[in-house]
C-alpha cells in the first residue's frame, strides 16, 4: 500500500488562518461597458418590466371590431383561432385553439394586454392586435 493514496487532500496551515478580507474581482465585458449588453430587467424610469417587442407580421388581415365581437359573444371565428395561435406563440396559454374565445382565451389575452401596457380587459383592441402581429383593417 505504499504506492496508493487515499484521495484525501490536506489543507496547509496557511489555508486555515485566513484573516484578511476576501478579494473579489469584478470584470466588465466590452458589451456592458459600451451599453450594448443585455437589456436591464426593469425599465429604469418606471420600475416596470420591459415591454416585449412586437411580434413579427403574420400577413393575416383581421378586423378589430369583428374579433372584439367574437370575443365578447363567444362566437366561433377563424380570426379568433389566429389570435389564439399567436397568444400561444408569445407564451400566453389560451387553452385549446378552437376559434372560440372562451374564458381561458380572454384571460390569456388580458395577460398579453397587461404585458404591453394596455388595460387588461381581455377584449382585443386594434392596437393590441397590431402589437400581436396582425394587419388590422376596418
Amino acid at each position: 500500500m505504499a504506492g496508493q493514496t487515499s484521495g484525501k487532500t490536506r489543507a496547509s496551515t496557511s489555508d486555515k488562518n485566513v484573516t484578511g478580507p476576501v478579494r473579489t474581482e469584478t470584470t466588465t465585458d466590452a458589451s456592458t461597458a459600451t451599453g450594448t449588453g443585455p437589456a436591464p430587467s426593469t425599465d429604469q424610469r418606471t420600475n416596470q418590466p420591459p415591454r416585449p417587442a412586437p411580434s413579427p407580421r403574420v400577413a393575416v388581415d383581421v378586423n378589430a371590431d369583428t374579433i372584439r365581437t367574437a370575443f365578447a359573444t363567444g362566437e366561433a371565428s377563424q380570426s379568433v383561432g389566429f389570435v389564439q395561435h399567436m397568444l400561444r406563440s408569445r407564451g400566453f396559454e389560451p387553452g385549446n385553439v378552437t376559434g372560440v374565445a372562451d374564458h381561458e382565451t380572454r384571460v390569456a389575452y388580458a395577460r398579453f394586454q397587461d404585458s404591453i401596457g394596455e388595460a387588461p380587459t381581455g377584449l382585443p383592441t386594434a392596437a393590441s392586435l397590431d402589437y400581436l402581429g396582425f394587419d388590422v383593417i376596418g
